[in-house]
Order: C-alpha cells, then sequence, then structure tokens
C-alpha cells in the first residue's frame, strides 16, 4: 500500500503475487492477487488466480492482460 501510495498508483491497479498465509491481507489490499505455487488451501481461496507451475514468469500472462 505505501509503496502504491508514494507511486501515485491505485490498490485496484496493482497486482501482487503471494504463496503463504501472510500474503493473504496483501491480496486482499490488491487489485489481482496471485498465488504463486501457494503453500496452503486459504491462500488458494484468497487469491484471484492461482499458478501452479516452476516459474514466476507463468505469471506473467495475467498481469500483462489485466
Amino acid at each position: 500500500e505505501r509503496f502504491a501510495r508514494e507511486l501515485g498508483v491505485p490498490l485496484g491497479q496493482v497486482a501482487s503475487i503471494g504463496n503463504s498465509s501472510p500474503d493473504i491481507s496483501m491480496f486482499q489490499a490488491s487489485g489481482l492477487a496471485i498465488a504463486f505455487r501457494p503453500t496452503d488451501p486459504h491462500v488458494q481461496e484468497a487469491a484471484d488466480v492461482v499458478v501452479k507451475g516452476p516459474s514466476l514468469q507463468d505469471v506473467v500472462p495475467f498481469i500483462v492482460d489485466a
């Protein structure tokens, strides 16, 4: 939230990427929540998109198309 505010980017235009329970609050604050290889089913439920592939590059199409 701080970075978005400093850069003047609305939170609805922010994509967040995480994989564990502490990331859920970040997901709730962002416009697009991506769970990358999530470690917990709650993380999957909180995300807009779940990416289980081996590479972080697998999230790029979701960010570019967003």
